[in-house]
């Protein structure tokens, strides 16, 4: 069973991986109110991501900026993931030597890195979780336990 589903992420990869780009082209940085709109659209990227997958996925404002949530039906006990889709500021933009909302993949001495704002924290995290869920429904099917996102 995981080989399949492993099977079928080294199959899909491309697909995957524009997934997590376009998340990380979003420039949702939360403490500068001139991205409100790139956080709209970084929350839309994760209610479709959801929706995607079956989830009952709904947007709730907050008196900052709106957030996610998501359910998946299952059977058993209830997992909780929490992600966030937000982004630390790019300041100082001098120290990138990359554009800070255009991945680019490098070779760390470990294998391929992605380097681009919010890849380690936590769009990368968030965009793992995701599709590991969805290489499971598409191998397997259902989800063993319902999932709050």
């Amino acid at each position: 069973m995981l080989n399949d589903i492993l099977d079928l992420v080294d199959r899909t990869i491309d697909a995957r991986l524009t997934r997590l780009n376009s998340f990380l082209r979003i420039q949702s940085i939360s403490t500068d109110s001139t991205y409100s709109t790139h956080c709209a659209r970084a929350v839309n990227w994760v209610a479709t991501q959801l929706r995607d997958l079956g989830a009952v996925a709904s947007v709730h404002s907050t008196k900052s900026h709106p957030i996610v949530l998501g359910k998946l039906p299952a059977q058993g006990k209830r997992l909780l993931f929490y992600g966030h889709y937000d982004v630390q500021p790019v300041d100082p933009l001098e120290l990138w030597e990359s554009e800070p909302f255009q991945p680019t993949y490098i070779d760390n001495g470990d294998g391929a890195a992605v380097v681009a704002r919010g890849s380690a924290d936590d769009k990368g995290q968030m965009s793992t979780f995701l599709e590991a869920l969805r290489a499971w429904k598409e191998v397997i099917g259902d989800l063993p336990s319902p999932l709050r996102s």
